[in-house]
């Protein structure tokens, strides 16, 4: 079942087993770049929906 899988992964990911053992972290030049682009996402609002902008099945 898709929903035992599904748990199965999430129990996986929470506990570690498939964590690489290969150290990961970013500098602090990283972070901040990377803060400064999340942030530059509030500068631009939603749009309300994207219909009528070419989105879709078969496009």
């Amino acid at each position: 079942m898709a929903g035992e899988q599904t748990s199965l992964w999430l129990s996986m990911q929470r506990e570690g087993e498939q964590a690489s053992s290969n150290p990961q972290a970013a500098s602090a030049v990283q972070r901040e770049k990377a803060a400064e682009r999340f942030l530059k996402t509030y500068d631009y609002a939603i749009k309300e929906s994207f219909y009528g902008d070419g989105f879709g099945a078969g496009k």
